[in-house]
């Protein structure tokens, strides 16, 4: 399979025709380099497994950031040449010269494409270097085309040596004809007759433009007139020889032409399946090349896919508002690289498969409750045909098996159906589909007919659904079944709300929330009589809807409930805050002691130092003293270094030296620097190390993971 727009989707033509899906696709179409792109983007469709849809992301995505950092793809050059191979084998006859040109443009793309590819960091683009492996580079096609065709479009004269020859001769006839007939036009008995001194090649004839009243005057063969009748083309009986001779050399050459194409066409009708497909693949970078500029453009990001799970829309635009806006701005030359023409389009978020799989939501008519379920629908086409999406790159989207949908009114006079019957022909088909793996976008649920009765019917259907296990998304005004979240399991209301004063949508969904009509206030708004519209206010206070008081009721709990969950997570933020502070404090005693720790066996270590030179300079002193006098001092080194050996520091040291390594930095006491160590010699507890670039060796004691402040 290749680019979605050759697959067999899952999701129906009719489903992508009620999302406008064309629209996309159309916009889409406009950011291909070629026939090959725009087709492919114009026939885009899901794809019909999930492998297949994450790698179309994955491409996406790895072209877009190269886009995006500015490189350039050597994509131009692409034709679709599928036609012409058709044609010729259809129709027994050789491509011709500029048909073989736009093979060869396309052939030389791929191997460019090719190169740039398997050119790309192999961890960052597996996708695309996968892709670069499918663009075969027909070399030898590549270069037989350029030896025979030039770039006119013409076969050239070395494309074989009796073409060259024949060319030769053609040239040396025609000046020898045209010196001739230059002679015939200065004779006066012959100038005189023609209508000017211009020489004309008809059929490969030279002829001369005689006046029509004057043919009989000038002996030769008419070979046509003038659209006017006024001048006759004839040529000199003294040149037809030659003429014969001439075209008897043209009809040579458009024999060995044809034999040249002839050689040409049956070299790529040999390679005509692998052609065809490498046109498939060369349709799929097309294809990914437009979705990435499209994705750049509208500032889209990949969605996560997976064969389960939740479905999630953060912060989602619907595409149509999204691609209308930013034309928008385009007609009025405004800046559009920044996104600011994104803010026409409200964002919202939409989720199904965590807490509930049914979200109904309510709110009044015009008052945006089927952008959402389009924002979701087209959303969700979007990403399983393998584009990216006007959503944050955390929204998450599940490998729905089906979109199955019910939006709008469609009437239908020929098939005899209102409205209702309409909707109810639409829902006949979702309760027959209908699965786990799937996704319904019900619009106006029960409208159309008796309000009560389409409460009680719409209530069932979305049980049936329910009982499935398919994420639905259902609008209504019905107020009867805005209770239903409340009595149902895994199902949440929403509503979308309505600025009165303006009359207009804002298109701002509110999960847990259900919607008011407003009808009263919105009639009030457009001009209904005062009176009326009082009346009707009146009639509302006197109603008794026991599904309103539920709803009234539900929600002064809901309010309560997030009231006291706002004091906890208040309250468990404090928490983590005087935690976080805690930790800090732990964290700064801890170095504190560190760096006590440090400064106290830094000052014993410098004492033990100077004690330690101390005993050593008595040692040197008392070396000429009488043997008792040095008995005595050396037992008193002895013991003092056994009393320093024994002391935590002199422990800690010990197990220190014990532990040195090779390549470790140690400072050097007598030196009072830091160096490398090159070698060491535990048995004799020496060490060699490497103090700018000088080379020192030295016993244990004179090392130290002390830096000493002196």
């Amino acid at each position: 399979m290749t680019a979605g727009y050759n697959s067999s989707a899952m999701i129906d033509k009719d489903t992508l025709n009620i999302l406008e899906f064309d629209t996309v696709r159309r916009e889409i179409a406009n950011f291909a380099s070629s026939v090959l792109g725009r087709s492919a983007a114009l026939a885009a469709i899901p794809f019909e497994n999930y492998e297949e849809t994450t790698a179309a992301l994955r491409e996406t995505s790895e072209l877009k950031r190269i886009l995006a950092d500015g490189r350039r793809i050597p994509i131009q050059g692409l034709h679709d040449i599928s036609g012409y191979i058709k044609d010729a084998v259809d129709n027994n006859r050789p491509l011709e010269a500029k048909q073989l040109l736009e093979i060869e443009s396309t052939l030389k793309a791929s191997k460019e494409l090719r190169a740039f590819f398997l050119r790309l960091d192999e961890q960052a683009n597996p996708a695309l270097r996968a892709l670069g492996e499918k663009c075969i580079a027909f070399d030898n096609i590549i270069g037989s085309i350029e030896d025979a065709i030039d770039r006119r479009g013409r076969v050239s004269d070395d494309a074989s040596p009796r073409l060259s020859a024949l060319r030769r001769d053609i040239d040396d006839l025609k000046r020898s004809l045209r010196k001739k007939i230059d002679g015939i036009i200065r004779r006066r008995n012959i100038r005189k007759y023609l209508q000017d001194d211009n020489i004309t090649l008809r059929d490969n004839r030279f002829v001369l433009p005689v006046k029509s009243t004057n043919k009989q005057m000038v002996r030769g063969i008419i070979h046509g007139k003038s659209q006017s009748g006024e001048t006759v083309f004839i040529e000199p009986q003294d040149i037809v020889a030659e003429g014969n001779e001439l075209s008897e050399l043209f009809f040579e050459e458009t024999a060995e032409v044809t034999r040249v194409l002839w050689s040409l066409t049956r070299l790529i009708l040999a390679i005509q399946n692998e052609l065809s497909g490498l046109r498939e693949v060369l349709a799929r970078v097309d294809l990914t090349y437009a979705k990435s500029r499209f994705a750049l453009a509208h500032f889209c990001d990949e969605p996560i896919i997976a064969r389960e799970g939740p479905f999630e829309l953060h912060e989602a635009r619907h595409p149509i508002l999204l691609i209308l806006a930013r034309q928008a701005a385009l007609k009025d030359k405004k800046e559009t690289s920044e996104g600011l023409f994104r803010s026409a389009v409200v964002p919202t978020t939409i989720k199904l498969g965590r807490e509930f799989d049914m979200l109904v939501i309510t709110g009044p008519n015009t008052g945006g409750k089927t952008v959402a379920l389009k924002t979701a629908g087209l959303c969700t086409v979007m990403a399983l045909s393998g584009m990216h999406i006007p959503a944050s790159r955390d929204s998450h989207i599940p490998f729905f098996r089906n979109i199955l949908a019910d939006i709008g009114d469609e009437q239908s006079i020929e098939q005899s159906l209102s409205t209702f019957s309409s909707h109810v022909a639409h829902l006949v088909q979702i309760l027959k589909d209908a699965g786990p793996d799937m996704l319904a976008l019900i619009d106006e649920l029960g409208s159309g007919t008796d309000p009560d009765e389409g409460a009680a019917l719409g209530e069932s259907i979305l049980d049936a659904i329910r009982e499935k296990g398919v994420k639905t998304l259902v609008t209504t005004h019905l107020g009867a079944l805005k209770s239903y979240a409340y009595r149902k399991d895994r199902v949440e209301n929403a509503s979308v709300s309505f600025d009165v004063e303006t009359l207009a949508p804002t298109f701002v969904l509110s999960i847990g929330q259900p919607g008011n009509s407003n009808a009263i206030s919105i009639a009030e708004r457009l001009g209904i009589d005062e009176s009326i519209i009082a009346a009707a206010r009146k009639g509302m206070e006197g109603s008794s809807d026991e599904g309103r008081e539920l709803i009234s009721t539900m929600e002064e709990l809901r309010s309560k409930a997030e009231k006291q969950l706002e004091a906890a997570r208040a309250t468990s933020m404090e928490t983590e805050e005087l935690k976080d502070a805690a930790g800090k404090k732990l964290d700064e005693l801890d170095a504190r002691k560190e760096t006590i720790e440090r400064e106290a066996d830094a000052e014993i270590d410098k004492l033990l130092t100077k004690a330690r030179e101390r005993i050593l300079t008595l040692s040197r002193e008392l070396k000429n003293a009488p043997k008792a006098v040095r008995d005595v001092a050396e037992s008193l080194e002895k013991a003092i270094e056994d009393e320093i050996v024994h002391t935590p520091l002199g422990q800690k040291r010990d197990a220190f030296a014990r532990s040195l390594k090779k390549g470790e930095e140690v400072y050097v006491i007598p030196f009072r620097k830091s160096g490398t160590i090159t070698r060491i010699n535990k048995a004799k507890e020496r060490v060699t190390i490497n103090i700018d670039g000088l080379s020192v060796e030295t016993d244990f004691s004179s090392v130290s993971w002390i830096e000493s402040e002196e």
